[in-house]
């Protein structure tokens, strides 16, 4: 499980707080649902910034492509309901447009 403590994932960016899962989630940086809703609901959003890009370069890439492996599956769990209401509140705001 690679962990320091009996509940605490040495990978999981809040290992500190106990709880954790065996394995890590493959979660987004920036919620899934948060992308699917600026998306438009596309698989693909477009991005420039990131590491792997050179400055100032801007790409189309698939949503389930930005994942990384900062949280376990019970931490990234926990966030589910933030990321709801970061869509609703999203989707509220183009209304007042």
């Amino acid at each position: 499980m690679g962990t320091s403590m009996p509940d605490r994932h040495s990978k999981c960016y809040a290992q500190t707080v106990g709880g954790c899962a065996p394995q890590l989630s493959g979660e987004h940086s920036v919620s899934d649902k948060v992308l699917r809703a600026v998306s438009q609901a596309e698989s693909k959003v477009r991005v420039t910034g990131l590491k792997f890009l050179p400055s100032g370069v801007e790409r189309e890439i698939g949503i389930s492509s930005l994942t990384g492996n900062a949280l376990c599956e019970s931490h990234n769990s926990a966030l589910s309901g933030y990321y709801t209401r970061a869509v609703q509140r999203l989707r509220l705001a183009k209304l007042g447009d």
